[in-house]
């Protein structure tokens, strides 16, 4: 949600065989957001916090303190 859900906008870096990463800087908020991949929508399976967004897809929600 915090890019208007580009998907192109921001890459995932490779740190470790299958360990995907990437640092950006967000202002305090509640955030939701999916991973892409050969452009198919997916959730986070490491974060059990999902919600389902305003046009009825399930979404990854994270919390930024």
């Amino acid at each position: 949600s915090f890019n208007a859900w580009d998907p192109f906008m921001y890459e995932l870096r490779e740190t470790e065989p299958g360990l995907y990463t990437i640092i950006l800087e967000l202002p305090k908020g509640s955030y939701y957001y999916l991973f892409y991949k050969d452009g198919q929508a997916l959730l986070d399976d490491t974060n059990p916090a999902k919600v389902y967004a305003s046009d009825g897809r399930a979404v990854s929600h994270m919390v930024v303190p």
